[in-house]
């Protein structure tokens, strides 16, 4: 398995594919609390955490003159530092992008996953020999499993690692393991006096945690902040831009286009949004846990927005107005903060969606039903002009022939339009 993903890694083969979906959706479900947490969790495997245990427990080995595992021990430490080195020497894989301050260091493997299996599953072997039943020993592996389960997610979490990162450090780490178990078990050896060992080390860990976190958690913190970058625009060269540029595209959560951003407006938020409440466009306030449960549990149409937001830049939208005015469907629009400024002025452009609902259950197996009777009616930006009192607009449409097949024909014919204040 492992030099499947070594290949793959190599030649961008098949388990590579996942690396951009995983990678994306977790910086799509990034929040600041998570993050802290995750933080502290790639503490317990952070090198010099793990290197202190690791000294500490080979220390009271010898102390103790168990010198067969005190050797074994030895050889997990120093075999799983040359390891990673090695294979990070070979093999050029820069890591995942979106980080204010991404690390130069190659990806493939990742140290943090290599060295807290090697490290924590011999020491987990080391323990559960003392117990001769399984289920007792079941336990004791079932939480080291555990934890390095948790420090493989805090590393794909915070976008240091991809997938296969963190996978095949888990299986180089398991292959050192393996080694010297198989070495370590070739003789009979005396069992170790757990109290102590556990002690040494959980004191290690205990004291290593606090000075690590006290030096580098601001640092970290700033440095697993994802970053969005930014762009700054001229407001007369954004109005008449020409339809040969890329427009924008909405990603779901794992990074695949799925929505024509078809809507771009230069206004503050308040105006919008007072402008749209005086045409009879409802704004839909965030949702709490109670409107949740009442939006499941209603049999009204109108309350059937989907549950879960759609995301831009990783955010929810800022804006979200219903329109109900038509008996035939419902005109939905969402507006995000974009990452553009202009150069030229103080107004804030927002860009987002305007789609369509039916006011009726949608069954995903008549999905391309469901599309077909969209068709019938105008294009979404042509529904938003009329309501559109105060402002001056255009649209930009673009070729059929550049429509891509993942974007509804309907949502693409009517292009993006474009809305400003009259007096800009």
């Amino acid at each position: 398995l492992f030099i499947s993903i070594y290949y793959s890694t190599l030649h961008h083969g098949f388990f590579t594919l996942l690396n951009q979906p995983v990678h994306q959706l977790c910086r799509n479900i990034h929040s600041a609390f998570m993050t802290k947490v995750m933080i502290l969790i790639t503490f317990v495997g952070y090198k010099y955490v793990v290197g202190f245990v690791s000294l500490a427990v080979f220390s009271w080995l010898v102390l103790k003159k168990n010198y067969r595992a005190a050797i074994h021990w030895l050889f997990v430490s120093v075999t799983v530092i040359f390891s990673v080195l090695l294979l990070k020497h070979f093999i050029y894989s820069p890591r995942p992008g979106g980080l204010l301050d991404a690390s130069s260091v190659d990806s493939f493997p990742s140290g943090h996953t290599t060295l807290s299996v090697a490290i924590y599953g011999f020491f987990a072997f080391l323990i559960a020999r003392n117990f001769s039943h399984a289920s007792q020993r079941k336990y004791i592996y079932s939480f080291f499993i555990a934890l390095c389960l948790l420090i493989m997610t805090s590393r794909v979490y915070l976008g240091a690692h991809w997938l296969t990162d963190v996978l095949a450090g888990s299986l180089l780490g398991l292959i050192i393991v393996f080694l010297a178990v198989i070495s370590f078990k070739r003789a009979i050896s005396p069992k170790l006096k757990l109290k102590g060992l556990i002690t040494v080390a959980f004191l290690t860990l205990l004291a290593c945690m606090p000075w690590q976190i006290t030096h580098n958690y601001s640092e970290m913190l700033q440095i697993y902040t994802p970053y969005w970058p930014s762009y700054s625009a001229n407001l007369d060269s954004w109005w008449h831009q020409p339809n040969d540029n890329t427009p924008l595209y909405r990603p779901n959560r794992i990074g695949q286009p799925v929505e024509f951003m078809n809507v771009q407006w230069v206004s503050s938020l308040s105006t919008i949004q007072n402008n749209l409440q005086k045409e009879g466009w409802k704004i839909i306030p965030k949702m709490s846990l109670i409107d949740l449960i009442n939006r499941v549990a209603s049999y009204n149409d109108e309350d059937h927005l989907p549950i879960l937001a759609p995301l831009y830049l990783g955010k929810p939208p800022i804006l979200t107005a219903v329109n109900y005015s038509s008996e035939n469907r419902i005109l939905i629009l969402h507006l995000w903060a974009s990452n553009i400024e202009f150069t030229d002025s103080n107004l804030p452009l927002w860009v987002g969606t305007l789609t369509y609902q039916l006011p009726r259950s949608h069954k995903f197996w008549l999905h391309k039903k469901y599309l077909q009777n969209l068709k019938e009616f105008d294009a979404p930006p042509d529904e938003l002009k009329p309501f559109l009192r105060g402002f001056k607009y255009h649209t930009l449409k673009y070729d059929a022939d550049k429509k891509p097949p993942h974007i509804p024909a309907y949502e693409w014919q009517g292009g993006v339009i474009f809305v400003m204040p009259n007096s800009r």
